[in-house]
Order: C-alpha cells, then sequence, then structure tokens
C-alpha cells in the first residue's frame, strides 16, 4: 500500500482505481493461516522500514478478515485473537514511524515528506477497512453479549488508529522543519511542496472517499443495532448490552460526523487558498502590463525630451 502510494506519479488512472478498490474492501478474500505465514516470512526478509510498514498493514487486513470470518461463525475467542493480532501490528508500524525520519541530507528529506504523505494515505484506507470491518461485525452472528466481549479489543483498536495518525502528523511537521532548515525554503513553500506531494497522491480525494465510508458505515452500523433494541424487548430480553453497544456506536457515528467535516473545511480552505494564489497571479500580471505601458510611455517622452533637445 505505500509503496503503491509511492507510485502515483508513474500510473495514476491504475493507481485512481485502486484506490477506490482499498477503500470500498468488503474484506471478502479468503485468508488462512499458511497464507499469513508467508506474508510474515516475506516481511522478515524484508529490510527496509517503509517497506515494512507496507507489509504490515496488509497482513493487519487479513487479521481483520480473519475476526470477520470468526465472526460469521459467533468464535468470540477467535475474533479476539485476531483483533489482538491486528492491534499488534499497528504497534510495530508505529514503532517504525518513529525511526524513518532522521535523515539530515536534503534528498534524503524529501524522500521521507513523500514517504509520509503516503503512510497518512495508507492509515487513511486502513481505517476505512476497520469502518467496515465494524459496519459487518454490527449485523454478524454475534450475540449482543458477545459483542461486549469484544468491545474493548475494538476500542483499542481505533485507538492505536489515532495514536498512529497523530504520530504521522507529527513526524511530517518535524520532517518539513528540517527541510525548511536545510534548503532555507519559507513556511508557505514547504506547505505547497506537501501539496503537491498530496496532489500527487490523490490525497485529497482519498481522505474525502474515506470521510464518507467512515460516515455511511457508521451510521448504518447505528441503524441496525437500534432496530434490534425493540425486537430483543418484544423477545423478553435484556437490552442493557445491546445499549452499550448503541452508545458505542453512536460515539463512532459523531467522531464519523466530525472527520468528514473537517476535510470539507480543509478542502475549502484550499480551495480558496488557490483562487486567492490564482488571483494575486492575475493581478501581478495587471500591474506588470500597467507598468510596462508606463514604462514605455516614459521612454517615448524621454525620447521626444530628447529630440527637443
Amino acid at each position: 500500500m505505500l509503496v503503491m502510494a509511492l507510485s502515483l506519479t508513474i500510473m495514476p488512472v491504475m493507481v485512481l482505481a485502486q484506490d477506490a478498490t482499498e477503500i470500498s474492501d468488503s474484506l471478502d478474500e479468503s485468508v488462512s493461516g499458511f497464507k499469513i505465514g508467508l506474508k510474515q516470512l516475506g516481511l522478515a526478509f524484508t529490510f527496509n522500514q517503509e517497506k515494512k510498514i507496507d507489509k504490515e498493514l496488509d497482513i493487519a487486513r487479513l487479521r481483520l478478515i480473519q475476526a470477520k470470518v470468526a465472526a460469521e461463525n459467533g468464535n468470540t475467542g477467535a475474533v479476539q485473537k485476531a483483533l489482538e493480532a491486528h492491534n499488534r501490528l499497528l504497534e510495530k508500524v508505529h514503532a517504525r514511524v518513529n525511526i524513518i525520519d532522521g535523515k539530515s541530507d536534503e534528498n534524503a528529506i524529501r524522500a521521507s515528506l513523500s514517504n509520509m504523505v503516503a503512510l497518512e494515505k495508507a492509515i487513511e484506507v486502513h481505517e476505512a477497512r476497520i469502518a467496515k470491518f465494524n459496519e459487518i461485525l454490527g449485523s454478524g452472528n454475534l450475540t449482543d453479549e458477545q459483542m461486549a466481549k469484544i468491545e474493548s479489543r475494538l476500542e483499542l483498536m481505533q485507538n492505536k488508529t489515532d495514536d498512529l495518525k497523530q504520530l504521522q502528523e507529527q513526524k511530517q511537521e518535524r520532517v518539513k522543519t528540517r527541510l525548511m532548515a536545510v534548503t532555507e525554503m519559507t513556511e508557505e513553500e514547504a506547505d505547497a511542496e506537501i501539496q503537491n506531494l498530496e496532489n500527487a497522491q490523490n490525497l485529497g480525494e482519498v481522505r474525502k472517499v474515506v470521510a464518507e465510508v467512515r460516515l455511511q458505515a457508521a451510521e448504518k452500523a447505528l441503524e441496525k443495532l437500534k432496530a434490534r433494541v425493540s425486537v430483543t424487548e418484544a423477545n423478553g430480553n435484556n437490552v442493557s448490552a445491546i445499549l452499550a453497544r448503541i452508545a458505542n456506536a453512536e460515539q463512532r457515528v459523531s467522531e464519523a460526523k466530525s472527520f468528514s467535516e473537517r476535510i470539507r473545511a480543509e478542502e475549502g480552505n484550499g480551495n480558496q487558498a488557490r483562487t486567492e494564489t490564482d488571483g494575486n497571479y492575475d493581478s501581478g500580471s495587471d500591474n506588470s502590463g500597467s507598468s510596462s505601458s508606463e514604462s514605455s510611455g516614459n521612454s517615448n517622452s524621454g525620447s521626444g525630451n530628447s529630440g527637443n533637445n
């Protein structure tokens, strides 16, 4: 995923399609312990930190699929085990991100900055998978009591994802500061360079689609849970467990809405900034033309005065 993000400038059309496929991932792939073992073996023989992150997020995706299959079979123990393995992978990614920006050479710093942008995209895509997993889990075969047993793992999974996103933002800011120091760029110039990297990797569109996926998945999961309350009560069963799940689902909807609103606001600010930049350019062109005319007029006037003399 991270490697794929870094190749966007080479094959943009293909990658746009791959982005859509990844974000709308329905987690339907067949997964076996043997397949995960092969992936882990490949990881062991990978020494580049960025490529290790790529492969660990890929294995984390397979762990989500394992958890989904276990939930469909009503096996809470296997669900917990798969989610714990998934969360350990996020911890490893977090640790790797901590050590990949210690460069001082300008070219290496620029490469780190590009990697940070690609990492953000990879995290966004994986978060969309988690949202889809939560939606599938909410409509699965687990009882409310079984779901209550794994809620702590689900919450930990989201917390670790949030921590990873925060770390990525912090590290990208540090890399930007180092780039400014080495190249004597202004902050505006450095931000413009990051924006170019984000545009090349289609990050803005990925953010928008991920925000939509998160919100839709959270709302669907909440809707299904609320529909189950009346049925559970009608059957004379205790609804305390499902009410607790509804509270968690409402929190996810609230967070998804906040994220979606932030993305829309950032997009609006970006469009405004681009408009202002274009306007300044046009204004500069007009002033340049006006200055040229005035200069020409002064030159002609000077020539006339010279002739008179």
